[in-house]
């Protein structure tokens, strides 16, 4: 049986990243959404946290949302690009 060939065996540089983030529903309340910004960024500048995460090989990196999102948005369009060069279909 033949094996699938990974990305990197078929030449693609990649680098596999993976996000952490929370998420709301539309239309949240802009005050809810500050206060949970606020936790967001707190917790994650904390020392503890951010040793934690370097302890699990891990950057602890805060972004606000649309900064996030963005992000988000960069890493789609990296990853649609990987895909259709790479040919890869869906089944």
């Amino acid at each position: 049986m033949e094996r699938n060939r990974g990305l990197k065996e078929k030449g693609y540089p990649v680098v596999s990243m993976a996000f952490g983030g929370l998420i709301g529903p539309k239309g949240l309340p802009n005050d809810v959404v500050t206060k949970i910004d606020a936790a967001c960024k707190k917790s994650a500048l904390d020392e503890r946290f951010k040793s934690a995460a370097r302890q699990s090989s891990q950057d602890a990196i805060y972004r606000n949302g649309s900064d996030y999102a963005q992000v988000l948005s960069e890493d789609s369009a990296t990853k649609h690009d990987v895909v259709q060069r790479a040919g890869i279909k869906a089944p």
